[in-house]
């Protein structure tokens, strides 16, 4: 069951590259300013997004909230009332549908998905493969939304796949599966890698 605390933070560049570090909202007069928890000896050299953590046991989650500190601020306090929802519904023997229409709701993306080959298709045995794939990503990843999908999710699911024996085509065709068709929009894995390219250039910058 998740823990109730919500972190809010923001991705920073030090000299060292990009780091989340904590946020903590400072009210002047009608709007908000904030106060960022730079390690000792560090120096932030630019921001990026907020970003928004909690934790479910001991994994830690994720999600981008853009640049806005307030708009920021009211996610991280819908997101605490989402998590107290989910809680009270575990709670009564029930799973909570989150009605959040802006997000990809993964198992619910997964159904209609599975709906749409079955329509198109019309092939059990592909539908049955789709199934099969789908059902072992979200095991894997253990993320509920498109948008709190990072690149490591990603290679964690390829590093299952080769675990299993499936050979390095097969990987990436189900990479490129997972990617296009199924639960995860193509936006959603091209905005990983470019973060990812962004990360691998700092670090190659901070090396100069």
């Amino acid at each position: 069951m998740a823990n109730l605390k919500v972190a809010l933070l923001r991705y920073c560049r030090l000299d060292a590259g990009w780091r989340r570090l904590t946020v903590t909202p400072v009210r002047k007069g009608r709007g908000w300013g904030e106060q960022i928890k730079v390690p000792a000896g560090k120096k932030v050299l630019e921001v990026g997004d907020y970003q928004l953590r909690w934790y479910e046991g001991d994994r830690s989650r994720f999600r981008g909230v853009g640049k806005d500190l307030q708009e920021a601020i009211t996610s991280r306090d819908n997101q605490i009332a989402t998590l107290e929802a989910e809680r009270a519904a575990a709670v009564a023997g029930r799973e909570l549908a989150p009605e959040m229409p802006s997000r990809v709701y993964l198992p619910q993306a997964r159904t209609k998905f599975l709906e749409k080959k079955r329509l198109i298709d019309n092939d059990r045995e592909t539908v049955t493969q789709y199934e099969k794939l789908t059902t072992e990503f979200l095991a894997v990843v253990k993320k509920k939304f498109a948008d709190e999908l990072e690149e490591v999710d990603l290679l964690r699911f390829c590093d299952a796949l080769r675990k299993r024996g499936c050979e390095e085509r097969t990987v990436k065709n189900y990479y490129s599966a997972i990617g296009t068709h199924a639960v995860v929009t193509v936006d959603t894995v091209n905005d990983i890698i470019r973060q990812a390219d962004r990360e691998k250039a700092d670090r190659a910058d901070a090396r100069l």
